[in-house]
């Protein structure tokens, strides 16, 4: 599913309103998948590049995400995420992800 993304948190604190409308959108393909590990099952969401779906992630991946709100073209994500995904100090993250029209 293609988004518009914007990251609502830096290391682990909301951001203000303000610095929200001035953070980047990042566009992206949002997937949503399980892995497998000596860890059990894990679900994660991953935002990729629509044109390259060989090349990494465009963001660290968000760990056992939640739906915290859905609208008409709006979803809000809340999950655990690392400044990168070797990361093993996770922080709150939510991601404000907007459909993107092809």
């Amino acid at each position: 599913m293609k988004v518009l993304l914007r990251q609502l948190c830096v290391h682990g604190a909301m951001l203000s309103d303000r610095e929200i409308a001035a953070a980047p959108q990042i566009t992206g393909d949002l997937q949503m998948y399980t892995i497998s590990g000596r860890r059990g099952v894990r679900t994660c969401v991953s935002l990729r590049d629509p044109n390259n779906q060989v090349a990494g992630d465009l963001l660290p991946k968000l760990w056992e995400p939640v739906l915290e709100g859905l609208g008409a073209n709006v979803l809000r994500i809340r999950g655990l995420q690392g400044q990168s995904d070797k990361d093993k100090a996770l922080h709150l993250q939510v991601w404000l992800c907007q459909l993107a029209h092809s």
